[in-house]
């Protein structure tokens, strides 16, 4: 377990850093957060099934999944 523990102490390095260069309001604006949500919350509420999903080309403990990603 010590990769996810050395992906999860870099990830909070990283967010602290992101933190002190950036407001929340910059956060909102620079994704786009405020019209994602909306999409989202709407998707929750449908009646049609929907997907989430994921492609990896490699994983931090598996190394190269699909070398032809």
């Amino acid at each position: 377990m010590t990769i996810l523990k050395d992906i999860l102490d870099y990830k909070r390095i990283e967010i602290n850093e992101f933190k002190k260069r950036h407001s929340y309001a910059d956060f909102e604006v620079e994704s786009d957060f405020s019209q994602k949500k909306g999409l989202f919350s709407s998707s929750l509420k449908s009646k049609r099934p929907g997907i989430i999903a994921e492609i990896k080309k490699a994983s931090p403990t598996q190394g190269l999944i699909c070398p032809d990603f």
